[in-house]
């Protein structure tokens, strides 16, 4: 499987992300930052041939991608909604969001099996 197609899904994610964010600033999507990240791993794992050391790098390159549109988000106004954390905001919430969902697609699939 091409990288271009593993990538499609994640990409599409975040697009969707930023393109509801913008239309409804107030509101939060608390689980997007998370699949798209966690998203990754499963899909290079699934693609074969592929070594963990290239998932781990690509995991945190994912990561990183997410806290840059989250950044860009609020940036622009786009994360004015609540959060679930008792401070930082949208923000840090999708921060972590995505800190953990590299954390959980990398424990998946670097698994054996």
């Amino acid at each position: 499987m091409k990288i271009s197609k593993v990538l499609l899904f994640p990409l599409v994610l975040a697009a969707l992300w930023a393109l509801l964010a913008f239309r409804s600033p107030t509101t939060t999507y608390h689980l997007a930052p998370l699949l798209v990240v966690v998203v990754v791993p499963f899909a290079y794992r699934n693609a074969g041939g592929v070594s963990g050391r290239a998932v781990v790098g690509l995991a945190l390159a994912a990561g990183l991608g997410t806290v840059a549109l989250a950044g860009i988000l609020a940036a622009t106004g786009a994360l004015d909604g609540p959060s679930l954390l008792p401070t930082g905001g949208a923000l840090l919430e999708a921060a972590v969001g995505a800190a953990a969902g590299a954390v959980l697609g990398l424990t998946a699939a670097l698994l054996p099996g």
